[in-house]
C-alpha cells in the first residue's frame, strides 16, 4: 500500500487503518493475533479509544514490541467534556497502550451541547493542548456523527484531523465536507466503511470510498473483524 499524508499532521500512513471496537468481542488471544495479523500485512495506523474497553489493551499488549513501527491513536470517552477527565483518559491510554505518547488524541463523538462545555474554561479543549504541550500528543483531532457540525468546527482550525462515517449508504453530506477538509487540509479518518456491516462485498466498498477525489489525505479504519476481507483486498487496493 502507498502511504499518504495525513494532512497538516504531516504524518504517513497507509490508506487502510485498524479501528479498535471488535477486538473487545472476543478472546483476548484471537484479538492479538488478528492485531499481529493486520501488522504484518502492513497496517500502520490503529485507532481506539478509552471508550473500547479492554481494545486499548490489547493493541498495546500485541504491538508493545514494534511500538516505534506503528502510528498509535485514541481517543476520550464521550461523557469527558472536562479538562481533568480528558487528562485522566490520556493517562489511562497511554498505560494501555504501553507508550508514553499517541500520534492523534481525539475528543470522541463530540455534539453541539457537548462542544459548549468542552470549549468552556477547564473544559476538555484545554486538555488537549496539555497533552500536545507535554509531548504525550503529537497531534490532535476530534469525531463526531454530527457533519454540519464538523463544517462549523474545522472553520475554526483547531483540529488537525476528524473521523467521520462514510460509505457508499452515508454519502451526504459527507462528501461536501470531504471536500471542504481537503481545502483546509484536515487529515480524515473514514470509520463504517463497510456500512457497519450491512456492505459485504469488500472489494465494492473499498473501490467507492479510496476513489473519492478528496481521498489524498485520508486513513480508513478497517475493523478487526474485516481482516479477512482486507487480506483478500490487499493487492487490488495497494496499486
Amino acid at each position: 500500500m502507498k502511504e499518504r499524508v495525513l494532512g497538516r499532521t504531516g504524518l504517513k500512513v497507509k490508506p487502510l487503518g485498524f479501528g479498535g471496537i471488535p477486538i473487545t468481542g472476543v478472546p483476548e488471544d484471537e484479538a492479538i493475533k488478528v492485531i499481529r495479523r493486520c501488522y504484518d500485512l502492513g497496517v500502520d495506523f490503529y485507532d481506539t479509544s478509552r471508550d473500547y474497553g479492554v481494545s486499548e489493551e490489547r493493541i498495546g499488549k500485541a504491538l508493545k514490541d514494534v511500538r516505534n513501527s506503528v502510528i498509535l491513536t485514541t481517543r476520550t470517552q464521550p461523557f469527558s467534556l472536562t479538562k481533568e477527565a480528558a487528562l485522566a483518559d490520556l493517562e489511562t491510554s497511554l498505560k494501555n497502550l504501553r507508550t508514553d505518547h499517541v500520534s492523534i488524541y481525539q475528543l470522541h463523538l463530540v455534539t453541539p451541547e457537548g462542544w459548549e462545555r468542552i470549549k468552556a474554561p477547564e473544559g476538555a479543549l484545554e486538555a488537549m493542548y496539555v497533552a500536545l504541550d507535554s509531548g504525550k500528543a503529537d497531534h490532535i483531532g476530534i469525531t463526531s456523527h454530527n457533519i454540519l457540525f464538523l463544517e462549523k468546527i474545522v472553520k475554526e482550525n483547531i483540529f488537525e484531523t476528524v473521523m467521520i462515517q462514510y460509505n457508499y449508504l452515508s454519502r451526504q453530506p459527507a462528501e461536501e465536507f470531504l471536500r471542504l477538509c481537503r481545502e483546509k487540509n484536515i487529515g480524515t479518518i473514514i470509520m463504517k466503511p463497510f456500512g457497519g456491516g450491512t456492505l459485504s462485498n469488500a472489494r465494492l466498498a473499498l473501490k467507492f470510498v479510496l476513489s473519492n477525489e478528496n481521498r489524498t489525505r485520508r486513513v480508513l479504519s478497517i475493523s478487526g473483524n474485516s481482516v479477512k476481507s482486507y487480506e483478500k483486498e490487499d493487492s487490488w487496493s495497494s496499486r
